[in-house]
């Protein structure tokens, strides 16, 4: 940019006092001028990242078009742990933290496979029972499922058979079959000794077992004689059962 005696300046020729840079921050082998002086050489080391470590050495790194994933090949979300994210790589859901998992092979249904506490994928080994058409009849021993494993709920895995009679009316009082309690109104009718003739006509009971019976125990008084029979008497008046019970009828100085 100066001109002496019409000789312009070449492009090339500077003033070197304003750079700054010394031979540790310019390539190696590269040549410059800086300063002052004379020309220099350049010591920076020319370096690279290897997929061996994660050192990032000072120096001059040539860049690779590819970015780190192009150094590293193992740098793909499918390696990152779900929702972590490592120079723009995200981990998908599918890559989880399975160090909290607890099941084991006999707990997860066989052919199944998977992750749990560490290491490699696992296969489940727990029987499959969803078909195995067993039915249970309620009787008065406890019962148990034949083998442990993966059971359904549905007539094509396990069914216990039911009882339209198994409900609190069919029940004896003070007796809870398979959780449904006896009725009130259901007695053992064994230990009652009342028969017919003892229980006024026409009322029921239960007595000694068996069905409902009905009593035939009433007895009227007759005009006739005087017999009293055993059995229910409603109420009454003697004089209202034989008209002649009267005062007129009776000898003086006596009462009937």
């Amino acid at each position: 940019g100066i001109t002496i005696f019409g000789f312009a300046g070449s492009a090339d020729v500077h003033d070197i006092s304003g750079a700054t840079a010394i031979e540790a921050e310019v390539i190696e082998d590269e040549t410059f001028y800086a300063v002052s002086g004379g020309i220099r050489t350049g010591t920076m080391p020319i370096v690279e990242i290897t997929a061996v470590n994660d050192n990032y050495l000072a120096g001059y790194h040539a860049g690779d078009g590819g970015g780190l994933a192009a150094i590293d090949v193992n740098l793909a979300a499918a390696n990152i742990l779900s929702g972590v994210n490592i120079f723009g790589f995200i981990g998908p859901a599918t890559v989880q933290e399975i160090g909290d998992a607890d099941a084991a092979v006999g707990e997860v249904l066989s052919p199944r496979t998977f992750f749990s506490v560490t290491g490699a994928i696992k296969t489940g080994t727990m029987g499959d029972y969803s078909a195995a058409g067993i039915t249970i009849t309620p009787s008065t021993a406890n019962q148990h499922l034949p083998n442990a494993g993966y059971w359904l709920t549905t007539d094509a895995s396990v069914k216990v058979l039911g009882d339209a009679q198994l409900v609190t009316g069919s029940i004896k009082f003070g007796v809870t079959i398979f959780g449904v309690a006896g009725h009130t109104n259901v007695r053992d009718s064994s230990d009652a000794t009342a028969v017919a003739g003892e229980v006024k006509t026409g009322s029921t009971f239960y007595a000694g077992g068996g069905a409902r019976k009905t009593g035939s125990g009433t007895q009227n008084l007759s005009p006739l004689n005087e017999t009293v029979l055993a059995g229910y008497y409603a109420a009454t008046t003697l004089s209202a059962v034989d008209g002649d019970l009267d005062t007129a009828n009776i000898k003086s100085g006596k009462t009937i």
